[in-house]
């Protein structure tokens, strides 16, 4: 089961104080609880004494960022808390992330990495890439190759029951949408539901994923990248996951063809393309 990390803080409210809290902060967004439609996470623990700040982002500055409950390669789903959509990533350096409707799928599992001083490069555990933000407000938050960088560190700021996940060099924080496939963009620090994000423990990796593999093209029927037509020393009997992806490093879900996507692989075939052509895909299988 799921189980998303409590905040630890000297001082805990009791649960008419998380309410407090929660109508503080639609209060100072100038909405009707209904308008924001969000919930403090139950398995989330809010502290400090709403009395003794004025807005939420006063009770978030209090909060020492040192004492971030995740450890070190802690394995997260990011649900964004408005619209219960969930962040993924797509193979290409620099490429953009995107939200869409949360499942047990590797394209949405990111790895909290310890950047030391309470932050973290948020890394995409089936590209190895870390998300970053631009300074300007409203940009696409994209991801890149991991290194050494304040741009790829973040701190996990509690924030009306989730977090908010904001850039260490930028001071922006990511913001969320209703739309799948909609993009993740950042934003200047506001007291605003879509920047209320729940982080979700999905306890240690037990096996490993392959490499890209590309074994067919498109031509003939269509493009099979399925587990068994490959060299038992590349690919598991039965992986549990697979990631599937054009060459140019675009999710399946994105280029509008009929494909399946499945633990066994990739299938497509052509026929059942509006044009009669499969795009050429690549897959990674997880072997547990």
């Amino acid at each position: 089961m799921l189980t998303v990390a409590p905040i630890r803080l000297p001082r805990i409210l009791d649960a008419l104080a998380v309410a407090r809290v929660f109508a503080l902060g639609v209060a100072g967004l100038g909405l009707a609880t209904a308008a924001c439609d969000v919930e403090p996470d139950p398995d989330i623990e809010v502290f400090g004494d709403t009395e003794d700040f004025e807005d939420l982002d006063a009770l978030a500055a209090a909060v020492d960022p040192v004492q971030t409950p995740f450890a070190d390669g802690t394995r997260v789903r990011l649900r964004h808390a408005h619209s219960d959509k969930c962040i993924y990533a797509r193979g290409t350096n620099t490429g953009y992330t995107r939200n869409w409707s949360c499942w047990d799928s590797p394209g949405m599992v990111f790895v909290l990495d310890d950047a030391g001083n309470g932050r973290y490069r948020i890394r995409h555990e089936g590209t190895d890439q870390c998300l970053y933000t631009l300074s300007t407000d409203g940009a696409e938050v994209g991801h890149s190759e991991c290194w050494s960088d304040p741009a790829l560190e973040f701190e996990l700021i509690p924030y009306m029951g989730g977090y908010r996940i904001r850039n260490h060099a930028d001071g922006v924080s990511l913001y969320g949408n209703e739309w799948n496939g909609g993009h993740i963009r950042s934003k200047a620090d506001a007291q605003d539901c879509d920047l209320i994000f729940y982080i979700e423990d999905l306890g240690p990796l037990t096996g490993e994923w392959t490499g890209w593999l590309n074994r067919d093209t498109p031509g003939g029927d269509g493009d099979y990248e399925l587990h068994h037509l490959y060299n038992s020393a590349d690919v598991c009997a039965s992986p549990s996951y697979a990631i599937c992806e054009t060459l140019d490093g675009e999710p399946w879900t994105s280029m509008g063809e009929n494909v399946s996507c499945t633990a066994s692989g990739l299938g497509c075939t052509n026929a059942s393309q509006p044009d009669n052509q499969c795009e050429d895909y690549r897959v990674k299988f997880y072997c547990p």
